[in-house]
């Protein structure tokens, strides 16, 4: 029994999530992603930048930095400091950022081609405190190439964040622990809920979840 919740505990460590509720982000921390003007072929890069840039606190401004890192390194595929990790893909799109600064903060990204021609932006933020309750929220963005800006879209993100609730809300009253992992490969969005009894030491089996991508959002939440 000990070594299946070791096991367990490894599993959702991997996945960068444990004890995780899923918050919804109608009033997400940026309305608009304002990009330069320049940039008439916007990436990965481009997008993270204008997220982080957007949800920087002036007061303490560690997604300021990580762009500032970013440019600086442009071209690596990783880079690490004594504050963060920073992963970036430009050939699928994707990019993870992990701060251990406070607490555990990963932001990921990464981007779907809409059959429309558009681009949808998707933004998972998974926090982790050590004495308290984490969450996993969503947002995503949809790209108005015209006016060089990233809108929020409270459709799809109400649209997956009550798909999630959904498969998080579950009866009894033991903790439930959720891990969303947006794709690196592929493009649909990746779901491993727990059960966990901690009175009796011992977690169930985890059970696994996608939301498939339709070509303009996202099916509801399905076992795999």
């Amino acid at each position: 029994m000990k070594k299946n919740v070791i096991l367990l505990i490894a599993c959702i460590l991997a996945f960068g999530a444990s004890a995780q509720v899923i918050k919804s982000e109608s009033r997400p921390a940026a309305q608009i992603l304002q990009l330069p003007a320049y940039v008439t072929k916007p990436g990965i890069e481009d997008f993270a930048a204008a997220y982080l840039n957007a949800i920087s606190a002036s007061d303490d401004p560690l997604e300021s930095r990580a762009v500032v890192l970013m440019r600086n390194n442009r071209g690596e595929s990783q880079v690490s400091t004594d504050e963060m990790t920073m992963s970036i893909d430009r050939s699928k799109g994707y990019a993870r950022f992990e701060w251990m600064v406070q607490y555990d903060e990963i932001i990921e990204m990464c981007y779907w081609n809409r059959s429309d021609g558009k681009k949808l932006l998707g933004v998972c933020t998974t926090r982790n405190h050590e004495n308290s309750e984490g969450s996993v929220t969503l947002a995503f963005y949809l790209l108005d190439a015209t006016h060089h800006k990233l809108m929020f879209s409270k459709t799809i993100t109400d649209k997956v964040t009550q798909s999630l609730k959904r498969v998080q809300r579950i009866p009894g009253a033991n903790p439930i622990s959720i891990a969303v992992k947006l794709p690196r490969q592929g493009k649909d969005i990746s779901v491993t809920r727990w059960v966990i009894h901690e009175d009796e030491d011992y977690a169930e089996d985890p059970m696994y979840y996608e939301l498939k991508w339709n070509g303009k959002s996202f099916n509801a939440a399905t076992r795999r």
